[in-house]
């Protein structure tokens, strides 16, 4: 994969994974009835679930930002971390696979960001 071609990729990953955290945030922020009754199934109070909602969109932002990049992608990888463990432990096993491929794209995002090493 050229440098190039490697660029593109980590873009569009980028983009994509932004505007999906974004999304989940702000589904957060909005506290709809049916997000805070699983939130509450689960133990985990109003505030956590807020807070959740605002790393996802600082994560999201911080993607973007070369500085932060790095740490941004492993808060999101901690956070999927934390859905994939909590829809294991609920028994909800259909809930797995949307934490599981953005933990997957995130590792990614940071994998081919890292420089290829120069053949001698």
């Amino acid at each position: 994969m050229t440098e190039r071609t490697r660029k593109i990729v980590v873009i569009i990953i980028t983009i994509l994974l932004a505007a999906w955290m974004i999304l989940a945030g702000v589904g957060k922020l909005m506290q709809p009835e049916e997000v805070l009754q699983m939130w509450d199934k689960w133990g985990y109070p109003a505030a956590f679930m807020m807070f959740i909602g605002v790393a996802e969109i600082a994560g999201s932002i911080g993607l973007f930002i070369p500085k932060f990049r790095k740490l941004a992608a492993l808060g999101l990888i901690i956070i999927m971390i934390g859905a994939v463990v909590t829809h294991g432990i609920n028994d909800e096993y259909s809930n797995l696979m949307g934490p599981i491929i953005a933990i997957f794209m995130l590792v990614l995002t940071i994998v081919l960001r890292r420089p290829i090493a120069q053949e001698e």
